[in-house]
Formats: structure tokens, C-alpha cells, sequence
């Protein structure tokens, strides 16, 4: 296989919790009265859910350069670098899980830190409405060699964070592999070496932000993403109906007596209490 087909790609492997549960709930010939009613539910959230995948990576992948950021160019530089920052933010879908794909090819001149942020926004965006509409996901994001095949990509960022999401994430979160860390570790020490002009102040500019976007807790191996971060200070209501059904799922894992999801969920709400959020 030629190596140029070989590109890297950031992935960020999304699953969406519950439905296999809902599924078994299902019995060989469901009565067809109640298909309609009881039956279509988890076909309703998966819709949801997919619907939510589409228009995040439209609106993401096309969003303004940040008003700090745009003070800085010129018209002629903003131009460009608009040109340069919209990304595809790509997508397939696996049975109720997503995958989030962009290509960390720099041959056509665009930068990839900024569709990285954008990658990491959008999965921000994706935890937290999937809290606050009570159908949590979890994630896993890693970096690797990857190629495109028969509509598909195949490659090590798709079986890593696919590995890590499985092995790792536990409750609606989202986890960073090491290979994205390395990767951050290279490209900051690519950018030392560069002229700093007007593009490497950008540039450093949406590395730190990266940086400020994640977080290690001590019980981890890995990092996980910050997904409250661009919130803090702020009143939201994705954020506070998020917190509501973390607060209504506590209650429901104490009453069932399910030990292992309430100390998952009492993680949840204490990484939220700690961000400001939530009683104290």
C-alpha cells in the first residue's frame, strides 16, 4: 500500500449509552398495537442523537475566527485565514455509536490546531446536550495513521479511541489518548522553531486553548476533555438542565441500590460542583 494514502486523522469515537438496554426490552414479535408507542423509542433517540452529530459539524466546522483573535488581522489576513479555518468536520455513523473524523493534513496550507479546538467543541457540545436531553454519550478522542476505505475510515485513531472509550470513559466524558498528547508535544515544539509573525500568534493562541481544555483526575491514566470549560462563570441552560438529570439519576441509582453507576455518576457531579456548577 502506497504510504500517502496513510494521513493523519484526529477521531473522536462517540456512544451513545442505554440503547442496548432499551433493545432488549424488545420481544421477537412485539404486538403491533404497541410498536408505534413502546417500540420506536430507541429509533427516536438514535435519530436525535445522529440529527445532533449533522448539524454541530455544519455549524462548527464553518464558525468565525474568535473576536480576540480577528482584532489582531489585517482585512487581507483575515480573508485568509477564514479561507484556512473552515474545516470539514467529517462523520460516520456505527449502530448507535458516531464517529467524529478530521483530517490533520496541512497540504493545502490549513492549520490544524483550529480544527482541532473545533473538534474538541463540538464533542463539548455533544456530552452536555446529551445530559441535559437525559441520553448521556461518552468519548474517546486520540491522533493515528489513518486511510479511507470504501466510504469508511479505517486506521490506529479509529481503534484507539474506540479502545479507550470501551475501556476507559465509564461515564459521559470524554478521554484524550496519549498519541493526541504526542502530538500536542511535537507541534508546540514545531511552532518554537517558526517566525513569530501574526500566524504563529494565532497559532499559539489556539494551542493554549487546546491546553486549558484538558484535565488529568488523579484516579486516571489518561486526560479527559474539560466539556464545562467554555461555561464557567455563566449562566446556561444546557448546563443546568445537564446537572438536573445528573441529580435525577443519582436519586434513581440509590433507590435501585446500583452501586457501580451511582459512584460513576457522584464523578459526574463532582466534576461539575468543581467547575462552579451545581450545589456546593
Amino acid at each position: 500500500m502506497p504510504l500517502d494514502k496513510l494521513k493523519l486523522y484526529l477521531v473522536a469515537y462517540i456512544d451513545l449509552l442505554g440503547q442496548s438496554d432499551r433493545l432488549k426490552e424488545f420481544p421477537l414479535f412485539p404486538p403491533a398495537k404497541d410498536y408505534a408507542e413502546k417500540y420506536e423509542v430507541p429509533y427516536r433517540i438514535l435519530s436525535d442523537f445522529r440529527t445532533s452529530i449533522r448539524s454541530l459539524s455544519d455549524s462548527i466546522g464553518r464558525q468565525d475566527i474568535p473576536s480576540e483573535i480577528r482584532s489582531k488581522l489585517s482585512n487581507t489576513d483575515l480573508s485568509l485565514m477564514r479561507d484556512l479555518c473552515t474545516y470539514d468536520i467529517g462523520f460516520e455513523f456505527i449502530g448507535d455509536a458516531a464517529l467524529l473524523k478530521l483530517s490533520l493534513d496541512e497540504s493545502a496550507g490549513r492549520k490544524p490546531l483550529l480544527g482541532i479546538e473545533r473538534t474538541l467543541t463540538q464533542v463539548s457540545l455533544l456530552i452536555l446536550n446529551g445530559l441535559a436531553e437525559k441520553n448521556p454519550v461518552r468519548c474517546a478522542i486520540d491522533i493515528g495513521l489513518c486511510r479511507e476505505m470504501d466510504g469508511g475510515l479505517y486506521g490506529q485513531a479509529v481503534a484507539s479511541a474506540y479502545n479507550l472509550e470501551r475501556q476507559e470513559a465509564d461515564f459521559p466524558r470524554a478521554m484524550i489518548g496519549s498519541y493526541f498528547i504526542d502530538y500536542l508535544d511535537y507541534y508546540e515544539v514545531f511552532l518554537n522553531k517558526q517566525m513569530q509573525d501574526e500566524n504563529w500568534l494565532i497559532q499559539k493562541a489556539y494551542m493554549k486553548g487546546i491546553r486549558s481544555s484538558l484535565r488529568k483526575e488523579s484516579n486516571d491514566q489518561n486526560h479527559s476533555l474539560d466539556y464545562l470549560a467554555g461555561f464557567k462563570g455563566k449562566t446556561d441552560s444546557l448546563v443546568t438542565n445537564a446537572y438536573q438529570f445528573i441529580q435525577e439519576s443519582l436519586e434513581k441509582y440509590k433507590a435501585d441500590g446500583d452501586q457501580k453507576l451511582l459512584k460513576r455518576y457522584e464523578r459526574v457531579e463532582r466534576y461539575f460542583k468543581d467547575s462552579g456548577f451545581g450545589d456546593k
